[in-house]
């Protein structure tokens, strides 16, 4: 099971159930590659791609992908190319009120990242080691998400952003990406049904086809039959387990 979570410009907030991991990804990858089209076709009422807007190819070039590992993952956000950077950032935006660097430090409070860093050793400037060792997982992931934060992409695409991680990490970051979320299109891919629960809708894809879609909670009241209480049991009953 691999919920693919939306969040349009406006604030809908719409979940995709899908079940295996190579339909989540082509999807994934789809939604990015189709959102200038969407762009080009809102403002020339029609897709031509010979003709797209200069702000429909400029939402391309800001799409921004988080994995679940980014400070080590080859898949994660490349707009910050070294964690000397990206901490070298993180510590201008929140040092420096100036106006400029004033945005950048609200973009960087979001991430939740701060407090933890500068509670290390030498702040800013501590040594994480190879691969990040001396950072938790859930450390490692507010940092990506920083990263993400100060690209302030159109487009967010999140992979695993709360997996491997325990109770209050997973809440941490999930608060992160809830703030990072609002007023910009995202897709998020999770194990776990517990992060959909919230959304306006949720749409239920079995073998490539929407077999239900409603609330979460209008979902459940289908009952045994329905697919969404399905999956929900069985992952229910993978966590007792």
């Amino acid at each position: 099971m691999f919920p693919v979570q939306v969040r349009s410009l406006v604030g809908d907030h719409m979940a995709l159930v899908i079940q295996t991991l190579s339909a989540v990804t082509m999807l994934a990858i789809v939604m990015i590659a189709v959102h200038p089209l969407v762009i080009a076709c809102y403002y020339c009422k029609r897709i031509l791609l010979k003709k797209m807007s200069a702000k429909a190819i400029k939402s391309q070039d800001q799409i921004s992908k988080l994995a679940a590992e980014a400070v080590s993952n080859f898949r994660t956000v490349t707009a910050f190319s070294s964690q000397a950077r990206i901490l070298k950032m993180l510590k201008q935006a929140q040092e420096v009120p100036r106006r400029e660097s004033a945005r950048q430090s609200w973009y960087a409070g979001l991430a939740n990242a701060h407090d933890f860093i500068t509670g290390l050793k030498d702040g800013y400037d501590t040594f994480c080691g190879d691969r990040g060792l001396q950072l938790s997982g859930g450390q490692k992931q507010r940092i990506a998400i920083a990263r993400a934060i100060l690209k302030n992409p159109a487009v967010l695409l999140l992979d695993e952003a709360t997996s491997a991680l325990d109770s209050q990490s997973e809440k941490m970051v999930q608060d992160a990406l809830e703030c990072v979320m609002v007023g910009r299109t995202s897709v998020v891919v999770a194990h776990r049904l517990s992060t959909i629960q919230s959304c306006d809708t949720i749409a239920v894809l079995d073998q490539g086809k929407l077999v239900e879609m409603g609330t979460h909670s209008a979902l459940l009241a289908e009952g045994p039959t329905g697919a969404y209480y399905a999956l929900v049991n069985l992952q229910r009953t993978n966590t007792n387990n």
